[in-house]
């Protein structure tokens, strides 16, 4: 066995000599000392305090949009309305302004007379304020709008007299 060993180094004597070298120069018979880390023990009750930095992100200005829900049911306050001998131009604005809303009418219809005192939901309002003064009253909650339209009779008689 010995003279296999020896063959092998041989053959392969110029690897292992320095790796040889190196094994037994490494070794020393003197122990080294044993360290031992020291860690200090925690002084603080709270994290610190967090670093603000100058430069923030923020979004650019931008108009607000109107949320609605779909689901949701429109709701409709219940107004008492005192309009004692007026025009019709004079009882949809006093609608329009109950509910924030802008008016539109053509100038023809502004004379007709109206008359109401009466409290009920806008809608109940307005079919009144239909019926006196014989015309369409719309309103467009997208738009935010009263339009005032005539009937489609009165513009048959309008055209034929």
């Amino acid at each position: 066995m010995d003279l296999q060993i020896i063959t092998v180094l041989r053959r392969r004597g110029i690897r292992l000599l320095p790796l040889l070298a190196l094994t037994l120069a490494s070794c020393s018979s003197t122990e080294q000392p044993v360290v031992v880390e020291y860690y200090p023990v925690s002084y603080r009750q709270l994290p610190p305090e967090p670093v603000y930095s100058r430069i923030t992100l923020s979004h650019l200005p931008q108009p607000v949009g109107t949320k609605r829900a779909v689901s949701a049911p429109m709701l409709s306050p219940v107004l008492m309305v005192d309009l004692p001998h007026s025009d019709l131009r004079e009882a949809v604005e006093a609608l329009a302004q109950a509910l924030g809303y802008r008016t539109e009418y053509p100038r023809g219809l502004l004379s007709r007379p109206v008359s109401i005192k009466m409290e009920g939901r806008i809608d109940q309002l307005i079919r009144e304020v239909e019926k006196q003064a014989q015309v369409i009253i719309v309103l467009n909650h997208d738009e935010r709008r009263v339009i005032v339209s005539p009937e489609p009779s009165s513009i048959d008689d309008e055209m034929g007299s």
